[in-house]
């Protein structure tokens, strides 16, 4: 999805927790009467605690609605479930998802075919929710039917079958990791 924190209202009774610090006068807005208005938030705001955990069970709930998802979810905070690890030895059949804030992932362990794959059909399936409910896309985002892609920090080398983590997160604990000399020191 595209502008997905600007997609989801908020429930009108949540209006008065997410006001502005600012007031304005009717006639500020041509209005005929001096009452006082305050601006509040409508959508999920970007900075509010909350605003992740309400934006990925608003994505899932899309996702539910149009399908029944059988695929098993792969969840950021949770550790890669045994059958996920089985299957990639195995090289058996397996669907799975995932979904973090805008971003929607389907994949499964297969065999290379040229038919539609049980993980495309249900990204069509996304989409059509997405299309259904208003939700804006983001065409560049859209990605169907790689092979190799990388999630969350994780690499995925379909074509050779390899896991594993991402070369941005190799760099990163390598950078965190190497001794650091300074000036002086040399």
């Amino acid at each position: 999805m595209a502008s997905a924190f600007y997609l989801f209202r908020l429930p009108r009774c949540w209006v008065k927790f997410l006001a502005f610090n600012a007031k304005f006068k009717g006639s500020t807005f041509g209005q005929d009467n001096d009452d006082v208005y305050v601006p509040a938030c409508r959508v999920l705001p970007m900075g509010w605690s909350s605003s992740v955990g309400l934006m990925q069970m608003a994505s899932r709930e899309l996702f539910r609605r149009k399908t029944a998802m059988s695929a098993q979810e792969l969840r950021r905070q949770t550790l890669a479930p045994p059958w996920f690890v089985d299957s990639l030895l195995r090289s058996e059949s397996e669907q799975f998802w995932q979904v973090y804030l805008n971003n929607f992932m389907a994949g499964e362990v297969c065999k290379k075919t040229s038919a539609p794959t049980a993980s495309q059909v249900l990204h069509e399936e996304v989409v059509e929710s997405w299309n259904e409910h208003g939700a804006l896309r983001a065409e560049e985002k859209h990605i169907l039917a790689a092979t190799d892609a990388v999630e969350l920090g994780i690499n995925i080398q379909g074509d050779v079958g390899l896991v594993g983590s991402s070369e941005a997160s190799q760099a990163a604990v390598c950078h965190a990791s190497a001794p650091w000399s300074t000036a002086s020191e040399s």
